[in-house]
């Protein structure tokens, strides 16, 4: 976090749960009316809500600060958002995949390198050798 600009922080936590309760807000009417429909109907439908979060929502990941910080929010929300609507009948989901190879988690040392450079630390190839193993160790598994 000490590397990252305080409005690139903003900006993930913008997009991914302040975005995630826009969207909320915004179905919830729908949903309300969809439960209310099967109830009179007598269907037993409960709509939901799903949020996509990580690993990285419950446990911070060095180097991932922004994206862990937008992480535990939405599962904040999310839990926040489950009580107060439970009984309306509309359940809230999190969905926590597992860490995934893809194309950009081979970028990973090279943004390690970048933000431990500009810290400047004595110690930093040991600390940079850590982060890198920590994040291939969680690709692997």
């Amino acid at each position: 976090l000490e590397c990252v600009p305080v409005e690139k922080i903003r900006e993930t936590i913008d997009v991914i749960a302040i975005g995630a309760i826009s969207v909320s807000k915004a179905f919830l009417p729908l949903l309300r009316e969809s439960r209310r429909k099967c109830v009179e109907l007598g269907v037993n439908f409960y709509p939901k809500i799903v949020n996509v979060s990580s690993g990285a929502g419950i446990a911070s990941i060095p180097m991932h600060g922004p994206y862990s910080l937008s992480k535990h929010a939405l599962e904040s929300m999310s839990d926040c958002l489950r009580q107060e609507i439970k009984h309306m009948g509309i359940q809230v989901v999190v969905v926590q995949p597992g860490m995934v190879k893809t194309e950009s988690a081979h970028e990973w040392p090279l943004l390690v390198d970048r933000v431990w450079s500009e810290t400047a630390e004595a110690n930093y190839e040991e600390r940079r050798q850590m982060s890198v193993a920590q994040v291939e160790g969680l690709l692997d598994s």
